[in-house]
């Protein structure tokens, strides 16, 4: 159990406040892919075997980059999140 799986606490009287739960929308179906960091800023992503993409530090920036190889992957987004960035090459377009 994390603590995303735990009900918030409720601080007033409302019901519906003590019975909602955490959400995070940042991690998406990023769950499934597999992380493999390669160096100090750049991160390799696949599914299973297959590589499809890289995450790259850029001083407070993750740029995301899409393709199986690093030296010849195509920017598709940064974000300051390591896991928005993630997210970027998991989620379909």
């Amino acid at each position: 159990m994390t603590l995303l799986d735990q009900p918030t606490r409720a601080t007033g009287t409302d019901d519906r406040i003590a019975s909602a739960r955490i959400e995070h929308p940042v991690f998406g179906h990023a769950r499934r892919a597999t992380v493999h960091p390669e160096s100090m800023t750049r991160y390799r992503v696949s599914h299973g075997d297959a590589v499809i993409g890289y995450l790259e530090a850029a001083g407070p920036i993750w740029v995301a980059l899409a393709g199986p190889f690093a030296d010849r992957a195509v920017e598709v987004g940064q974000h300051r999140i390591f896991a928005a960035a993630l997210r970027m090459l998991t989620d379909p377009a």
